[in-house]
């Protein structure tokens, strides 16, 4: 009778614990590395030996991740790292994350990289953990590569070389009529976004007729896309002067001239 009282106190007490959110077991030390949790015990300190701390050779400073620095992503990473008796790093663990995983990432290839002067203890080289942090500061400006690109070119044939990109202040592109005439617009959405070509006749500066427009809906993907506008020449064009204006969301953002002769 004890003996079954005192098992259905034991079940009661152990449901009790796994119910209330307030009382947490600890968690077990991972099975495949137990001395990155609990390093090793160290003899004693001899005062009459050489100590130095792990101190930095060498930082690595993490390459700020396009999508990241265009997306206006900012933090700071906070690592872990395993520095072996040459100073060398054999492991990077977040402590700390910046909350965007890219940033994570680029900080561990960073610290995976980093040298130090190795930990002297009683004379002797050896292993030991450095924190190391890493800050990603968003740019006062977006970088030039965030900005939309157009490529205002005829069809690149295998082997041809690709012309330079186009652009406001660019020289007009001249084509031949009956050329077929195409724009690669690339773009970064981090949003749900629209964009508009409007292939425009122009004279004396003035755009005076709107040839052809059309528009593609980009997906957040958080990453550059391309997309390709080919200008309908059915009949062919008229010599004269052109304009190609891309609108994104509806706001003009970039006007590149081009010529048919």
């Amino acid at each position: 009778m004890v003996a079954g009282l005192l098992a259905l106190y034991l079940t009661l007490a152990t449901n009790a614990v796994a119910s209330d959110p307030s009382v947490i077991p600890p968690p077990p030390p991972p099975p495949d590395e137990p001395n990155w949790v609990a390093p090793t015990p160290r003899p004693p300190r001899d005062p009459s030996k050489p100590q130095r701390d792990p101190t930095l050779r060498q930082k690595f400073t993490p390459q700020f991740p396009r999508d990241a620095a265009c997306a206006g992503k900012n933090g700071s990473t906070t690592l872990v790292l395993k520095v072996d008796e040459n100073g060398r790093v054999t492991k990077a663990l977040v402590e700390k994350s910046s909350r965007h995983r890219e940033l994570d990432r680029a900080a561990v290839e960073a610290g995976e990289l980093t040298l130090f002067n190795p930990e002297i203890y009683n004379g002797v080289a050896i292993a030991s953990m450095v924190r190391l942090p890493f800050d990603f500061i968003e740019p006062a400006q977006p970088p030039a590569y965030c900005a939309l690109s157009v490529d205002l070119r005829k069809p690149i044939e295998a082997g041809q070389a690709a012309m330079p990109q186009a652009g406001e202040h660019a020289a007009p592109r001249v084509f031949a009529a009956g050329d077929r005439i195409e724009a690669i617009v690339s773009q970064y959405a981090f949003v749900p976004t629209r964009l508009q070509a409007s292939w425009k006749r122009v004279r004396d500066g003035v755009a005076i007729s709107t040839v052809q427009e059309q528009t593609r809906d980009l997906s957040a993907s958080g990453s550059r896309q391309s997309s390709e506008f080919v200008l309908q020449q059915a009949p062919p064009l008229a010599q004269g002067e052109y304009l190609l204006e891309i609108f994104v969301d509806g706001q003009s953002r970039s006007r590149n001239r081009f010529s048919i002769r």
